[in-house]
C-alpha cells in the first residue's frame, strides 16, 4: 500500500486507539447509534427515491465502517440493495468490520485509484486529518473522481464557530505535533468554499450532528499527552487575543467544543 507521509504520521499518533480501541474513543461518540442516525436521517432524503434499488456507496477514511453499515441498513429498510466499500489506511480498523458483504480496501485516500465509480460517498470527521488546504482539496478531488456524474458526497466535518477559533485550535494541535499531530479544521463560515474549490457544483448544509465536547483528559486518553503538553496548550489558549466560547480554559486543563455540520456536495 502506498502511504502519504501525512497518513503515515497520523496512523503512528493514533496507534493507541487503532482497531478494537476505537469504539471507546471520545466517550464512544463515533460508535453511538443515535449520533450515526443523525447523519443518516440528514443524508438519505437528499438522494434516495422510492424504487431505487442498486446503490453503490463508498466510505472514505472509514475506520471500522460503523457509519457505513448503519447507512446501508437504513437503505435496506427502505427496499434498496446497497453495496458498501470502505477505504481505510488502518488495517487494524478494517479488521474490526465483520460484515463479509462489505468490500474493504486498505488504502490511503490520497493515493487510491479504483477502476469504478459510486453513487454516494460518505465521510465523517476525517477531513481535518489532511492538515493543509491543498491536502484537503486533494482528498476531496479523489472522492469526486470516484463519484458517478450526479453522485453526491455527504460529509460531517469537525468545525469551529469562527476562523479565529479554528486557527486557535489548529495551533493547539500543532503545539503537540509529536503526539497529536497537525490538524486543519473547518469553520462554520467557510465550509462550503472547499467543496466548490474542488469541483463540486452544488453544495448544501443539510443538518447537524451532536456537538463533540473534548477536554484535556480526552486527549490524554487518546494520545497520551502529559502535564507539559497540557500546560503548553493552556498557554496558547490563555494568550489568545479574543475570548472564544468553544475554546476555553478549565480549572486544570482546557475544553474544546466541535460543531458537526453535515453537508451534501453534488458532483
Amino acid at each position: 500500500m502506498m502511504v502519504h507521509k501525512i497518513t503515515e504520521q497520523n496512523l503512528l499518533r493514533d496507534r493507541h486507539v487503532l482497531g478494537k480501541g476505537w469504539n471507546g474513543t471520545y466517550g464512544g461518540y463515533f460508535s453511538d447509534l443515535t449520533i450515526a442516525n443523525r447523519f443518516v436521517d440528514a443524508a438519505v432524503p437528499h438522494f434516495f427515491k422510492k424504487g431505487n434499488k442498486n446503490i453503490d456507496i463508498v466510505y472514505a477514511c472509514a475506520g471500522n465502517g460503523f457509519l457505513g453499515e448503519v447507512f446501508c441498513q437504513r437503505l435496506q429498510e427502505l427496499g434498496a440493495n446497497p453495496s458498501l466499500t470502505l477505504i481505510e489506511a488502518s488495517k487494524e480498523h478494517l479488521a474490526q468490520n465483520a460484515n463479509s458483504k462489505t468490500h474493504k480496501i486498505n488504502a490511503d485516500l490520497l493515493e487510491v485509484k479504483l477502476a469504478r465509480q459510486f453513487d454516494v460517498a460518505i465521510m465523517r470527521s476525517s477531513l481535518d486529518y489532511f492538515p493543509t488546504n491543498q491536502l484537503q482539496r486533494e482528498a476531496l478531488r479523489c472522492i469526486a473522481r470516484h463519484l458517478k456524474p450526479g453522485g453526491v458526497l455527504f460529509n460531517q466535518c469537525a468545525a469551529l464557530g469562527t476562523a479565529r477559533e479554528r486557527n486557535l485550535v489548529d495551533k493547539c494541535y500543532g503545539a503537540t505535533i509529536s503526539k497529536i499531530g497537525k490538524r486543519h479544521f473547518q469553520c462554520d463560515a467557510d465550509i462550503s468554499k472547499i467543496y466548490y474549490a474542488t469541483g463540486f457544483g452544488e453544495v448544501q448544509k443539510i443538518g447537524s450532528a451532536k456537538n463533540l465536547v473534548l477536554t484535556h483528559e480526552d486527549y490524554a486518553k487518546r494520545y497520551k499527552i502529559g502535564a507539559k503538553d497540557i500546560a503548553t496548550i493552556r498557554k496558547i489558549i490563555r494568550s489568545a487575543a479574543f475570548k472564544h466560547p468553544n475554546v476555553r480554559l478549565t480549572q486544570k486543563g482546557y475544553m474544546i467544543t466541535f460543531h458537526y455540520p453535515i453537508y451534501a456536495a453534488r458532483k
